[in-house]
């Protein structure tokens, strides 16, 4: 499993956030690339700021209803 994968599974189990020390904690991954990955690519968002702390969570992918 790779850190993209191992990332959308943990935000999928902690209520749906996490900061990227929480993730970099729980699974031993430097925190600097946790948090590169979260900023760059578009499985992820920023969620409103709590005091200093920056949490993240999935996009929701938004369904395209099939034309007719």
């Amino acid at each position: 499993m790779d850190m993209k994968e191992a990332i959308k599974e943990f935000l999928e189990q902690e209520a749906g956030q996490a900061t990227a020390t929480e993730i970099a904690d729980a699974f031993g991954f430097n925190r600097q690339n946790v948090s590169s990955l979260l900023n760059n690519d578009v499985a992820f968002v920023r969620l409103p700021k709590q005091g200093k702390v920056q949490p993240y969570g999935l996009r929701v992918a938004q369904r395209v209803a099939p034309s007719e």
